[in-house]
């Protein structure tokens, strides 16, 4: 059985007053992922090649051919982004002479502009329905969830399959906040405005490492709490909430899959470990 130690390393024994730590459980809890099309609106950098052409600009060289002579690029591709920074209402041509639309862009290190997007992007819900029956939003990044495959391909651990499936409509998506839409925002896009989401495929279930530590109260009752198993240590609430309900109704050892015969016997001493405190029948 896992020492206490292991659970605990950000001192969780005394979260909740009146409680004892008893002991705790690793185990890969579940998301869904949503795969969409989104058309938006947003505020965002243009890109560096644009930047390159302010840059010209702004020492002064505010001709055509003489950003193609210093650029060293073809002519129809500079011409085609200065058009683009036209479209975009960053620079005017009056004449030969290009210029900014604004004294800001004058010293901006960077340009950020309203440009209207398509491109996928990822929507995730925890896999387990919590206490109020609601769906819980995944904002963070995925990066490091694994599939099922491997999850079961590892000699030993604990994971919960999914127990929520939820069927959502394109317009109600839409409602939701643009923040809680995951997509890689290394671009610093600021969403102004989800103009329409497309379902692309089927929703695919993903896993997260998770500790499910256990408490024993003066009362004879059982808390749980539920953190991440990554550097942060973070308390996840939602999945608290939900673990919390499994374990009132007695479901969650019924509930949890594991891939070894170790497993099987880690979680009957742990069943039989809590049981015994609390002279379960």
């Amino acid at each position: 059985m896992a020492t206490n130690e292991k659970f605990i390393e950000q001192d969780y024994s005394n979260y909740y007053e009146g409680y004892q730590f008893v002991n705790g459980l690793d185990a890969y809890l579940p998301l869904v992922k949503m795969d969409l099309m989104m058309e938006y609106t947003c505020n965002a950098p243009i890109g560096t090649l644009e930047s390159y052409m302010c840059t010209c600009i702004r020492q002064g060289i505010t001709d055509r051919y003489g950003i193609i002579d210093v650029l060293d690029l073809d002519d129809h591709i500079v011409n085609d982004l200065i058009d683009k920074l036209i479209k975009m209402d960053i620079v005017k041509e009056e004449g030969n002479k290009l210029s900014f639309t604004k004294e800001e862009y004058k010293a901006a290190e960077s340009i950020k502009s309203l440009q209207h997007k398509k491109q996928e992007v990822s929507w995730c819900y925890k896999g387990l329905m919590n206490a109020d029956k609601k769906i819980d939003t995944h904002m963070k990044s995925i990066e490091q969830a694994k599939s099922i495959v491997q999850v079961v391909q590892q000699e030993k651990c604990f994971y919960l399959l999914p127990n929520v499936v939820i069927e959502v409509r394109p317009e109600e998506l839409k409602a939701i906040s643009p923040k809680m839409l995951y997509y890689p925002n290394q671009k610093q896009e600021e969403i102004l405005e989800v103009k329409h989401l497309e379902i692309l495929k089927e929703r695919t279930a993903l896993y997260e490492h998770y500790k499910i530590l256990f408490y024993r109260g003066s009362e004879g009752d059982v808390k749980v709490l539920v953190h991440r198993a990554d550097e942060e240590q973070k308390v996840d609430k939602a999945f608290t909430k939900t673990i919390q309900r499994l374990s009132n109704r007695s479901e969650l050892f019924n509930q949890l899959r594991y891939t070894s015969p170790d497993c099987e016997k880690e979680l009957a001493q742990l069943s039989k470990q809590i049981s015994s405190m609390f002279n379960f029948k």
